[in-house]
């Protein structure tokens, strides 16, 4: 929201809107939302536990919403709010010292700004914020430790026998560490993954160290989020420790065993088989079947991964696999390095689950030790966070309620939410301008998405043009260190019969690339343009803007009882090189040009939002009715 986020959303407006635009932001009037640019964190690195230095600049608001409130977080936890009373379209520097974390890794800073009628209230609200990473060196590390950062729990002796030793972590710093007393030289599993009779209940990291505590080797989701080590170590002595990724913990189960005598069937170079045949995951599952003809024989199958994302191969009959043989799987990257490999992930049968960049790679099957026989191999690509969300309810782990709003107890005295049937319903309530509603993806959490196509049915709110209401279903990565990029359906109020895309792609927030089409679905007039400013520009001040008719119109049908305050099915596309918009599964735009499709790098949000913009530096005026933006329902996937 405010001056940064109407600059985001500035790429939706029609080619006369934008000329109109260009000399009207200069005369910028009193803003109801408060704004927040040039975040910055010294030291960096900065000592564990020392004084962090977090500047910023924050917009004063004035009028009904005088004071600027501003909180504070340290990765997702509240430290600090301030409340400060700026001069209405004012930007205003501050300087804020919190202490850093002690553990030795990189930490992300939060600060969000909000416009507030109260000089007390408003902390953990927010109109804009921004996210800065920073890293802490001198204290303890999520990943291995040297030995002296714990002292053993007890020691285990490991049989070729599953064994299991259970604790608990009390923090997000706490660790737990083994000592190891090896008896028998070969290799050794020490595994926090069910398969194996382990378990935790959070986000684990192992490490496995030698005698003089020098890390040998660490692990990291191995089985979805738990931890397993596979090494060979000679007779003596070792530590084992569990730990938890970031500041995760909790509960957990280690097992540990020696690998059985003549198991030791690992992964042989790429060189040992030559391809079956190439397999191309997508999000199906999909099988190849064949055979080893002896206890050496291989086979190898090349992947052409062409979305990066977790991959699966597998022998489970869960999963459409099978095997008739104690089976062994490995994974190889395009070099034919060993990248992972599995043995008895369901029963004797192994399953492989890996994040893959977009590329070449190999799969193996094999038999453990010198056993063979048939086999069918289940492959693709998952998909982890795909969902379908009715809004029976509001789903607190999938949604997070922005601008201090709760749409389990609405106040209907300002824009709102509330769950009703069917579907999640946004109203402007008659009478009010102001603070607009939103409901968005965790931004911090885990709940994240990337390329894919998202879908939903919604019906759009509708008023007059003085009222500038905004109905939205967009994804974004605004508020990362990344290059700013955004893709979006928007509907203005008083165009009934008209959907805006915009596709906003750049290095510089300052300096966005934007392509968009406002497509006209009764008469089917269409305008495609770009949107470019100049990349030194100040925001509202010597900007240029040039838009210039893109791409060849495509001959879309027409909806002569189309309107947007009806429910329409609308969805994007989004892949590596092309972004498809679809209205009611007839598809209204192709964006095939690369250099306007942004990367699917780093974590994306899913919003729904309805809002009242000041483009123009004219304020919206309170609404007449009721205006209301219902959402049916809304599904992702991969």
């Amino acid at each position: 929201m405010g001056e940064r986020y109407i600059y985001t959303k500035i790429g939706t407006l029609s080619l006369m809107g934008l000329i109109i635009l260009m000399f009207a932001l200069p005369s910028v009037s009193a803003s109801i939302y408060s704004d927040i640019r040039y975040l910055s964190v010294s030291p960096d690195p900065v000592a564990a536990g020392g004084t962090l230095t977090v500047s910023y600049q924050v917009l004063g608001t004035g009028g009904s919403y005088p004071y600027e409130t501003q909180t504070l977080y340290i990765d997702g936890v509240q430290k600090a709010c301030y409340h400060d009373n700026i001069a209405d379209n004012s930007w205003s520097s501050k300087t804020r010292y919190i202490t850093a974390p002690t553990s030795s890794m990189q930490h992300n800073v939060k600060v969000m700004v909000y416009g507030c009628e109260s000089s007390t209230g408003c902390c953990g609200s927010w109109d804009d914020y921004e996210i800065k990473s920073f890293t802490v060196s001198g204290g303890t590390t999520t990943t291995c430790n040297s030995r002296s950062t714990s002292t053993d729990t007890s020691t285990i002796y490991p049989t070729t026998n599953w064994q299991t030793v259970s604790g608990s972590l009390s923090s997000g710093t706490d660790t737990k560490r083994y000592k190891v007393t090896v008896s028998t030289s070969g290799q050794h599993e020490f595994s926090l993954c069910s398969s194996d009779g382990g378990s935790c209940n959070y986000d684990s990291y192992l490490c496995l160290f030698d005698s003089n505590g020098n890390p040998a080797t660490s692990n990291d989701d191995y089985c979805g989020l738990a931890s397993k080590i596979t090494y060979n170590l000679a007779i003596g002595t070792y530590y084992v420790q569990v730990s938890g990724y970031s500041s995760n913990y909790g509960t957990y189960t280690l097992s540990y065993r020696r690998t059985p005598s003549g198991t030791t069937t690992t992964c042989n170079s790429r060189s040992t088989s030559t391809d079956t045949s190439t397999i191309y995951p997508t999000t199906n599952w999909q099988t190849v079947s064949g055979s080893l003809s002896s206890g050496t024989d291989t086979k190898r199958y090349k992947v052409t991964v062409s979305t990066s994302g977790q991959h699966e191969f597998s022998l489970c009959s869960s999963d459409g696999g099978s095997c008739n043989y104690d089976s062994y799987l490995c994974l190889f990257d395009s070099n034919g390095n060993p990248a992972t490999s599995n043995d008895d992930y369901c029963g004797l049968a192994s399953k492989i689950t890996y994040n893959l960049a977009i590329g070449t790679y190999y799969v193996q099957v094999s038999g453990y030790s010198s056993n063979y026989g048939t086999y069918t191999l289940a492959y693709k690509k998952t998909c982890p966070n795909a969902f379908f969300d009715d809004f029976n309810f509001l789903n607190t782990t999938r949604w997070k309620e922005d601008n201090n709003i709760d749409c389990s107890n609405p106040d209907t005295t300002k824009t709102y939410c509330k769950i009703e049937s069917p579907g999640v319903k946004f109203t402007v309530p008659q009478g009010y301008a102001g603070l607009g509603v939103e409901i968005i993806s965790p931004p911090l959490d885990e709940l994240i998405y990337y390329y894919g196509n998202y879908e939903a049915r919604f019906k759009a709110a509708t008023g007059n043009a003085d009222e500038h209401l905004i109905s939205a279903f967009w994804t974004s990565n605004r508020n990362t260190d990344n290059p700013y990029s955004e893709i979006d359906f928007e509907f203005l109020g008083e165009e009934i019969d008209t959907v805006h895309m915009a596709i906003h792609k750049s290095a510089d927030e300052n300096a966005k690339d934007t392509i968009f089409r406002v497509f006209n679905m009764r008469t089917g007039t269409q305008e495609t343009c770009i949107y470019n400013p100049l990349l030194n520009c100040t925001k509202y001040v010597n900007c240029e803007q040039h838009c210039k008719p893109y791409q060849i119109p495509q001959n879309i049908p027409c909806d002569q009882a189309f309107r947007i305050d009806n429910y329409h099915n609308y969805k994007f596309e989004w892949r590596s090189n092309y972004v498809d918009f679809f209205v009611d599964n007839i598809r209204v735009w192709n964006m095939n040009d690369n250099q306007y499709v942004p990367a699917s790098s780093v974590r994306y949000k899913y919003i729904f939002n309805l809002w009242q913009h000041n483009w123009g530096g004219k304020a919206p005026q309170p609404v007449d009715y009721d205006r209301s933006m219902v959402v049916d329902w809304a599904k992702y996937e991969c």
